[in-house]
């Protein structure tokens, strides 16, 4: 095993929260039809995070740049996005608005279609006023 290897597989494991994949898709990931398309998409983004050695870079704080309306949209029980990172938009986005969908993780836009949806068409409305 190369040492790429190994370091990809700590950081994987970290990102998994110590869980093995099939535990974490069991857990986190029940929609089993999800598009072929969007898994490969999925797969390619994070081995460039991985490969670039971006995974664990905080930019949190440049969130306080952003001054445009933003929308965060997070499903409550998201293992990847954590409190303290929603907790840092809702406090320094200062025109952001933060949405937790009540049954959803990490994929709330195929957890729960129709509430996210909702979210984004409020969102735009609220744009228009």
């Amino acid at each position: 095993m190369s040492a790429w290897s190994k370091v990809a597989d700590i950081t994987v494991n970290m990102y998994l929260h110590g869980m093995s994949a099939e535990e974490f898709d069991e857990k986190y990931f029940p929609i089993k039809d999800f598009p072929e398309e969007n898994v490969s998409r999925g797969q390619m983004c994070q081995r460039k995070i991985f490969e670039s050695g971006e995974m664990f870079v905080d930019y949190l704080p440049h969130l306080k740049k952003i001054e445009k309306p933003s929308l965060l949209i997070v499903g409550k029980y998201d293992p990847v996005c954590c409190a303290k990172q929603r907790d840092y938009f809702k406090w320094f986005v200062v025109n952001g608005i933060f949405v937790e969908l009540e049954n959803s993780g990490h994929f709330p836009r195929y957890e729960e279609p129709q509430a996210y949806t909702s979210a984004i068409e409020e969102f735009m409305n609220s744009l228009n006023s």
